[in-house]
């Protein structure tokens, strides 16, 4: 009995509607299309929610739920109605409702309604309208029948001289009280039988809920399905949770830095820098430049220095006719600081020493000083102690400036052929910047302020902080070896690794001109910035993208030139 209420209602409710539309046929309220083959459900009022995730694979299945009879498609005739100029056509659809598919108020063809004894109101067939089909559908959609003059007063003057002709094309579709709305709410009512739906394409918008029961698909409710999104939840979060412990327990590589760096390496156990020759360092930093070590009588420049330090003793090649022949040449990197010297801030003493096979440590020792900017090397004594070659041997750092004390006297050579021995070439590490250190955490989200000279902009790591110009010490350094103006004069007086000399123009007074720098940077097009550390000791010029900041490091700045405009 409920049922059969329900469904009464539902016809009262279509009848009240469709009366409505007939009293206002011949207004332009636009109605909505009651075709049978599209029905178009703007809100659904169910209970008991289905995940979202599954929802446009289920909704057609949920619909069957919902509905309770079977729609079959109904194909319908399609009529037109063609009035001349003046004249009225007539839509009629009986019991049904008329659909519009294609209407002009023009001309295009030269037969239909002529105009007597004006055979050129005929020629133009290309008389269209675009408005007319929206008229036609305001004033006779969804009617049962609808009239409708064919005059400039209803659609316009679209063509001017031309006689015209309305031509309206419908169909007459079903008037079926199947879907029934009000106030908003679109539903289905019936009490018996299946509801099959069949389109090419179904759309809803909004939540789609079933009250009772379960959707099906292939064979399986979608509780089964919830319980497999629960499994995959579960194993996402363990996923993820072995990602974090692998993350925390991965050792970060070291930072290999150009040009020294010959690519990053793994030893089985760590991650570290390969080193080019001649270059050292945990991020091969260190450089070694060579010298001549023989000449006993003259202090041989090594180069412009801040600090006695900035010269550390490398490797250095032994020679004299108290070396066997087959050891002429040989190197040691057994470096002592001297014992009975004193060493002072401008001035170190040290002693290189070598095994030989004869069981005895040899030794010669060379003075490093500082004079002014520059430091100087010069080899001062030779001698030898007793150390037996192998594992018993005490010709070792720590032990050399002892043995010293106690030493053989020989006399210090200055060439292979000379008795003795003294050193025939050493290096010594290059001055260059810091290893830059592990990237530390932001420590502020507030932008820092530039602090560059005009013409340069300051740029920022990721973080917000002060950084390293990008490959600072590689190709993308100015002049550093292999840099794009390495061999261009603006790049003079620099050290290979980039940095300036203490011999530069724009050093004076014992500090550096900044103002001078970012001349130098802006007369030159291979100049895209510069880099320098926050104490102002030591500047670099960049290029190419050089200029970009790398990473987060409190003991740099980097300055970007200005682009035009």
């Amino acid at each position: 009995m409920r049922d059969s209420r329900l469904f009464q209602t539902a016809q009262n409710e279509h009848l009240n509607e469709r009366s409505r539309l007939t009293k206002k046929q011949t207004t332009r309220q636009k109605k909505e299309s009651a075709h049978a083959h599209t029905f178009y459900l703007n809100r659904m009022f169910l209970s008991s929610s289905s995940p979202s995730s599954f929802f446009s694979s289920f909704f057609v299945i949920a619909l069957i739920v919902l509905f309770s009879f079977v729609l079959t498609p109904i194909s319908a005739e399609v009529i037109s109605e063609i009035a001349c100029e003046t004249n009225t056509v007539a839509l009629h659809c009986g019991t049904k409702l008329i659909k519009i598919i294609r209407a002009n108020y023009g001309r295009t063809d030269s037969e239909t309604c002529p105009m007597e004894g004006n055979a050129g109101a005929s020629k133009n067939t290309a008389c269209l309208s675009t408005s007319t089909f929206d008229d036609v559908k305001d004033s006779c959609h969804g009617t049962q029948s609808c009239e409708m003059t064919a005059s400039n007063s209803n659609f316009g003057e679209t063509c001017a001289g031309t006689a015209k002709y309305l031509n309206v094309t419908y169909e007459c579709v079903p008037d079926w009280p199947i879907v029934l709305s009000k106030d908003g709410t679109v539903g289905v009512i019936n009490g018996v039988g299946e509801v099959h739906v069949s389109a090419s394409e179904m759309k809803v918008y909004g939540n789609m809920n079933v009250s009772e029961g379960d959707i099906n698909i292939g064979g399986y409710g979608l509780s089964r399905f919830n319980s497999r999104i629960e499994d995959i939840e579960n194993a996402t979060a363990t996923l993820l949770q072995l990602q974090t412990q692998l993350e925390n327990n991965t050792k970060t590589p070291p930072y290999c830095m150009p040009p020294g760096a010959d690519g990053l390496q793994h030893n089985g156990t760590d991650w570290i820098c390969g080193c080019k020759e001649n270059w050292s360092g945990t991020s091969c930093e260190t450089d070694a430049l060579a010298f001549d070590g023989g000449d006993k009588d003259n202090y041989l420049l090594l180069g412009e220095c801040e600090v006695i330090e900035t010269f550390i003793p490398r490797e250095a090649a032994f020679m004299g006719l108290s070396m066997a022949s087959e050891y002429q040449g040989a190197t040691t990197t057994v470096f002592d600081t001297s014992k009975s010297e004193q060493q002072t801030e401008n001035s170190r003493t040290y002693i290189a020493a070598f095994q030989s096979v004869d069981d005895w440590c040899k030794m010669v020792q060379f003075e490093i000083k500082k004079d002014s900017k520059e430091c100087y090397y010069k080899p001062l004594a030779a001698g030898y102690y007793r150390s037996y070659d192998g594992s018993e041997s005490t010709c070792t750092i720590g032990n050399v400036a002892t043995g010293w004390l106690s030493r053989n006297y020989n006399d210090l050579a200055t060439a292979r052929n000379e008795n003795g021995y003294g050193i025939e070439t050493i290096s010594f590490t290059h001055p260059s910047p810091p290893t830059p250190p592990t990237p530390p955490p932001p420590v502020s989200n507030s932008p820092p302020i530039g602090d560059c000279t005009s013409g340069f902009s300051e740029v920022f790591a990721s973080d917000g902080g002060t950084a390293l110009c990008m490959y600072a010490y590689g190709s993308s350094s100015l002049c550093a070896t292999n840099g794009a103006g390495e061999n261009d004069e603006v790049c003079a007086k620099t050290y290979t690794s980039g940095d300036f000399r203490y011999s530069h123009s724009c050093r004076v007074n014992g500090a550096w001109d900044e103002v001078c720098i970012a001349n130098l940077c802006l007369s030159s097009e291979l100049c895209t910035g510069y880099q320098k550390d926050v104490t102002g000791t030591t500047y670099w010029l960049q290029g190419g993208s050089g200029s970009q900041a790398s990473y987060s490091n409190s003991d740099y700045k980097c300055c970007r030139k200005n682009l035009p405009g």
